[in-house]
């Protein structure tokens, strides 16, 4: 497992709400659209930001002695952060939603293209989570094969499958986070909402 799964997605999560204080030239829609990505965006991070205590768990959880009970604790972190990342992908789609309906709003072309661009991060966003939880359910596959006594050689084999899962995730995630950015610098560069 790694931490910078909880790093990457945080980071790409954030979406700069540049329009929070600057928002007076749209419409009402618009600005309560805005406000629902704000709390949307607040409450996926909040799911992702879970992640950081799996990961501590997860590690002190193989630092000693294994037992019966290690499997189920495992077991059961896992089903945590698959709870958690499928609720930060749920924000995720909402954000998604909010953002195509301002775009069919009365608002500026730039404001459009803005949310085209947003809409592009948060669908490369959306993957990347998708993959993390695939991630996390083969990882608890590999638990029950091992539980079940398989052999070292094709342990070693779903781990690596796991990891090649874990790196595409984190190839999604460092595009969202480009594609975030450069919506935001368009946002400031044509001053939208002023």
């Amino acid at each position: 497992m790694h931490k910078w799964l909880t790093l990457a997605a945080a980071s790409s999560l954030v979406v700069l709400l540049l329009f929070a204080g600057c928002a007076g030239g749209l419409n009402p829609q618009a600005k309560r659209l805005l406000t629902d990505i704000s709390m949307h965006n607040r409450k996926s991070l909040e799911e992702i930001k879970k992640l950081d205590v799996f990961y501590s768990e997860w590690g002190k959880l193989f630092e000693g002695e294994e037992t019966e009970d290690t499997i189920r604790k495992a077991e059961s972190l896992i089903d945590g952060a698959i709870g958690s990342v499928s609720a930060a992908l749920g924000e995720v789609r909402e954000m998604e939603n909010d953002f195509r309906n301002i775009r069919e709003l009365d608002v500026s072309s730039d404001m459009r293209k803005y949310c085209d661009m947003k809409v592009d991060a948060l669908k490369e966003q959306g993957r990347a989570l998708d993959l993390v939880i695939r991630g996390l359910e083969m990882r608890k596959e590999l638990l029950r094969a091992y539980e079940s006594g398989a052999d070292i050689e094709e342990l070693v084999s779903r781990e690596r499958e796991i990891e090649d899962v874990e790196k595409e995730a984190k190839t999604h995630l460092d595009k969202a986070k480009v594609l975030h950015e450069d919506a935001n610098d368009y946002y400031r560069e044509k001053r939208i909402g002023e």
